[in-house]
């Protein structure tokens, strides 16, 4: 398991992976849910991972700026697998789409169709 102050910075080093990643695809914006959103608009990112990077932006910003509140390990758990579900969803399940779309495609040029009679 990791520590309390581990997993505060984790979870701001999660949020700058994040901005990266969205620079990477060509998105910058004033900050890191805006960018995000556009993300979404661009049909990138799952809606519900802006559902809940939006809900877990207050928590960025306790962890990035002293506020005198403390992130609680659960808050920052949450905000390491956000930042995991993100990288899943755009690098992992993405090229296994595209993978599994060729592959289709693919097994269907090789095959006469029928009425299915």
């Amino acid at each position: 398991m990791f520590s309390e102050s581990c997993l505060h910075r984790r979870g701001c080093n999660g949020a700058q992976d994040l901005e990266g990643v969205c620079a990477e695809h060509g998105v910058i914006k004033k900050n890191l849910v805006a960018s995000l959103q556009d993300m979404a608009n661009k049909s990138l990112l799952d809606s519900r991972l802006l559902e809940w990077a939006d809900s877990l932006r207050v928590l960025g910003n306790q962890g990035a700026h002293f506020t005198g509140d403390a992130v609680s390990r659960e808050d920052a758990s949450d905000a390491l697998a956000l930042a995991e579900a993100i990288l899943d969803y755009l690098y992992v399940l993405t090229a296994q789409f595209e993978e599994f779309k060729q592959r289709r495609t693919k097994k269907g040029q090789g095959q006469s169709h029928t009425d299915g009679s």
